[in-house]
C-alpha cells in the first residue's frame, strides 16, 4: 500500500471524486471509468502533443496496473509535497 497522503490532499481528492483515496486505490481503472460514464456519459481522451517528428511517445505500449500504480503513487507524493509547501 502507498504512504498515507496529507489530510489536505485526502480532502481535495474526496471532494472532487466523492470517494476516499483508499476507496479509489481499491478500484480498477475499468470500474472507475464505468462509474464516471454512468454519471457523465462516455469518456473521451484527447492527445495534446505534437506529431511532427516525434511519432507516438507511448510506442503502442499498454501499461500494466503495477506501472500505473507506481506512477500514481509518485504523482501523489509530489502533489502532497506541493500542498504541504503551499500551506
Amino acid at each position: 500500500m502507498s504512504p498515507a497522503p496529507s489530510e489536505a490532499v485526502s480532502r481535495a481528492i474526496e471532494h472532487e471524486t466523492g470517494k476516499s483515496i483508499y476507496e479509489l486505490q481499491e478500484q480498477t481503472l475499468s470500474e472507475r471509468r464505468r462509474e464516471v460514464e454512468e454519471k457523465h456519459g462516455t469518456m473521451t481522451f484527447t492527445v495534446n502533443f505534437p506529431f511532427i517528428g516525434r511519432g507516438n511517445p507511448l510506442r503502442e505500449k499498454i501499461l500494466s496496473h503495477a506501472i500505473i500504480e507506481r506512477r500514481t503513487v509518485r504523482a501523489l507524493k509530489r502533489f502532497d509535497q506541493f500542498v504541504r509547501n503551499s500551506e
